[in-house]
């Protein structure tokens, strides 16, 4: 089981400066409120583009109006270790091996990788995490703890040395690196080749994940794309083609 020693410090931390962290907050909060009033400063070129795609963003066009509980860049900065500790859980780790040498980990969430978790065909939700992250993340725990809400399987990919995962090769890794991120959904559907498989990317992770699609698109990958599940074939696939997702 993984489990580092990320979450162990912080419940420390918390025991025996808690009192005062939550004075220190309440005090941030207070004295550091934040201009909810403005709408975003957008910096874009005009043209087709911005034509075409801002009119259906609403949100970038309306003042900002932040959550009431974290209403400054100060509470967000606390809260986000925090939410790591919100949500319980563990991983098992799979390690594969790259053609350079290269180690990548795969962390099955809450013991999903065994074939009896659930049906061989029950969706898999692949979550790739933001720069130096990794599984232990709030971010990644909480997307994994609703896939597997709904009887999905959810893995969580960590980078060549992030989260405990050795560097054993010269090349470390990055968001154009999507060699790594087609090894790992090989390596998913080699194990549950009758499943189909999600994917969603946090940061770099989103960047390396939409690289992956476009490269897969014009042929430059091509995994095996098979699905036993009639509801999730949807008139997008084709967009997806070579990558082994239905969605990401």
């Amino acid at each position: 089981m993984v489990h580092t020693g990320f979450e162990d410090a912080v419940r420390r931390t918390l025991c025996t400066a808690g009192p005062y962290a939550a004075l220190g907050a309440a005090a941030l909060l207070l004295l550091n409120p934040i201009d909810a009033n403005e709408a975003p400063e957008l910096v874009i070129a005009d043209g087709p583009l911005k034509r075409c795609v801002l009119p259906h963003c609403k949100a970038l066009r309306e003042p900002y109006r932040p959550t009431p509980w974290a209403a400054n860049k100060h509470a967000n900065t606390l809260l986000g270790p925090l939410r790591a500790l919100a949500i319980p859980g563990r991983y098992s780790r799979q390690l594969i091996i790259t053609l350079d040498g290269g180690t990548i980990g795969l962390d099955w969430w809450m013991g999903c990788d065994h074939h009896s978790y659930s049906p061989p065909d029950m969706p898999v939700l692949l979550v790739i995490h933001g720069i130096n992250g990794g599984s232990h993340e709030g971010y990644v725990k909480w997307a994994c703890a609703a896939a597997a809400s709904k009887g999905w399987r959810a893995v969580a990919m960590c980078n060549r040395g992030c989260n405990g995962v050795p560097l054993t090769a010269p090349r470390g890794y990055s968001a154009t690196n999507t060699h790594d991120l087609h090894r790992v959904i090989q390596s998913i559907k080699g194990r549950f080749p009758s499943a189909p498989i999600f994917a969603a990317g946090y940061s770099m992770g989103g960047i390396s994940l939409t690289k992956y699609l476009a490269e897969a698109d014009s042929g430059l990958f091509d995994v095996a794309h098979t699905s036993s599940t009639p509801a999730l074939s949807t008139t997008r696939a084709p967009s997806f083609s070579g990558s082994g997702l239905v969605a990401a």
